[in-house]
């Protein structure tokens, strides 16, 4: 009786421990498991952070590059003089002193102008997106100008031209420039100009102004100019 006794006690023992070392494995795999899956959050986390900053990064110096440019073009838009005001049928416009609506608008008004296709005044605030027809907001005050100037005078019709440096292929920089000048003249029929007065025409590299051997030259080629065809 004792000998059975003894080997019960030894086989529930046995169990026992069996049981607390399953136990214990058990533990380990799942603590094992747990400590995986904190891992792979992290470096979820730590991903989803890289792109956020990445993000922010990219945001940051887009608009580090419009506000240098913008500062760049508006020093430069400063040498165009003094603003003067001036009164043009219901139209109270304020106009730099050297800029090109006064130029355009001594030119309409004068009775010894003569239309010809060589008579083009450069737009003189306007920019585009680099490598694009896309209008920067900054060209706003300059084309809202020249709308009211062609809605006190709604007899006269108007072409828009687009011309480029002699950078890159001759063919893209022919379609940049016709998209950029038909960029100009949409934004004049958004801004109430009937579309039948407007035309627009892009030139590419042709007719430059200045020498494209330098970056001085290229970009007084890179332009958009208007020229009336009927007054």
């Amino acid at each position: 009786m004792n000998e059975n006794r003894n080997w019960w006690f030894w086989l529930i023992g046995t169990v026992v421990l069996i049981g607390f070392l399953w136990t214990q494995v058990q533990s380990c795999r799942d603590r094992e498991w747990t400590d995986r899956t904190k891992n792979a959050m992290r470096g979820f986390t730590a991903a989803v952070d890289s792109s956020a900053i990445k993000a922010e990064m990219a945001i940051k110096a887009a608009y580090a590059k419009f506000d240098s440019a913008g500062l760049y073009f508006k020093a430069r838009w400063d040498r165009l003089g003094k603003m003067i005001n001036i009164r043009l049928d219901t139209f109270n416009l304020s106009l730099p002193e050297q800029g090109v609506e006064l130029k355009l608008l001594e030119w309409l008004q004068s009775k010894s102008s003569i239309i010809d296709k060589n008579t083009w005044f450069n737009f003189d605030r306007i920019l585009f997106q680099s490598g694009s027809a896309t209008l920067n907001n900054i060209s706003d005050e300059q084309i809202e100008n020249i709308a009211r100037i062609m809605k006190a005078m709604p007899k006269v019709e108007f072409k828009i031209g687009g011309y480029t440096d002699n950078v890159g292929d001759p063919q893209g920089n022919l379609e940049l420039s016709k998209a950029r000048a038909d960029a100009v003249m949409q934004a004049l029929i958004a801004r109430g100009i009937d579309a039948a007065r407007l035309s627009s025409e892009g030139y590419g590299q042709e007719h430059p102004v200045a020498d494209n051997s330098s970056e001085a030259g290229r970009e007084l080629n890179r332009r958009v100019a208007i020229r009336v065809e009927r007054k």
